[in-house]
């Protein structure tokens, strides 16, 4: 069976950055958020200037220090180990420090992805996509770009994507399942065999409800 193509966001999908925005608001406004306090894109709960976090995100060491997902590493090293071709793809704020510290990001967490052929930049997502392409993402614009160029779109739960109606994973292990049940629709499309499926219905999928 053929794999499909992995893409996959970094920040707020591979690593927590909302909760490294938390921990330094409380530092710097002497609060006590609490974890997930924030519901919102670029973190207006807070309702602290704008310029504030576009500060915070350009200074150094904040992506390097970001903590990773849970079962986030393992469920891409396992990928990885079934034979996935595993790309980042992600869209880095427009200074030095930030680029750089993904990068190193990338080489401490997932050492067996070639940075130099597997890691890339863009803000339009679309232009990665394919029909043997997955997109893992929780950015409503970039799941939008890929999914109308042809790719498949896993959007990442997060508070500020409830209007996606794609997939929807709320852990890693259901990215996991997800990316297994798109390889299943992918394979069978290419064999002319007709899938009648709900993807969001991945797990009586999966138990065979849907076959035809």
């Amino acid at each position: 069976m053929k794999k499909l193509k992995l893409f996959i966001d970094m920040d707020e999908c591979i690593f927590d950055l909302s909760d490294a925005i938390r921990l330094r608001v409380n530092k710097d406004f002497n609060k006590n958020y609490p974890k997930g306090f924030n519901k919102s894109y670029w973190w207006s709960d807070y309702e602290i200037p704008k310029k504030y976090f576009e500060n915070l995100l350009n200074q150094k060491g904040l992506f390097l220090d970001l903590q990773p997902y849970e079962c986030a590493i393992e469920t891409l090293t396992k990928l990885h180990e079934e034979g996935y071709d595993i790309h980042i793809l992600t869209c880095p704020q427009y200074n030095e420090t930030c680029f750089i510290e993904k990068v190193l990001s990338v080489k401490k967490y997932l050492p067996f992805i070639n940075i130099e052929t597997n890691f890339h930049t863009s803000g339009n997502k679309g232009l990665f996509a394919k029909e043997n392409r997955i997109l893992v993402d929780d950015n409503a614009i970039y799941i939008n770009q890929f999914r109308d160029n042809g790719g498949y779109a896993i959007v990442f739960n997060q508070p500020w994507n409830k209007e996606c109606n794609d997939a929807r994973a709320f852990n890693w292990n259901d990215v996991y399942e997800y990316i297994k049940l798109y390889d299943e629709v992918y394979n069978f499309n290419n064999t002319n065999v007709k899938v009648n499926v709900d993807i969001n219905n991945y797990k009586k999928y999966m138990e065979g409800a849907y076959h035809e």
